[in-house]
């Protein structure tokens, strides 16, 4: 998929979030749902985001979120 249609696609997306939510729309919120990240993993994005800011630099985040994921599918299957 080309850049300018992922554009396209997230645009009609959040449009429509933005309708549906109102005053309670999230641009982050809604790139997150629109990529797939739930709630919990929101606020750990944004928790890690303030330690990095803070100078820890910790594990990738690609990394603990890919075994985060892998744990969650154990404990539903």
């Amino acid at each position: 998929m080309t850049a300018t249609k992922q554009i396209d696609d997230f645009s009609a997306f959040a449009k429509q979030l933005a309708e549906q939510q109102g005053d309670n729309f999230s641009m982050e919120e809604a790139f997150c749902q629109w990529r797939g990240i739930d709630h919990a993993e929101l606020e750990i994005l944004r928790e890690r985001l303030t330690s990095y800011d803070a100078g820890e630099r910790g594990r990738p985040v690609d990394e603990f979120l890919s075994e985060r994921r892998a744990a969650r599918a154990k404990e539903r299957s």
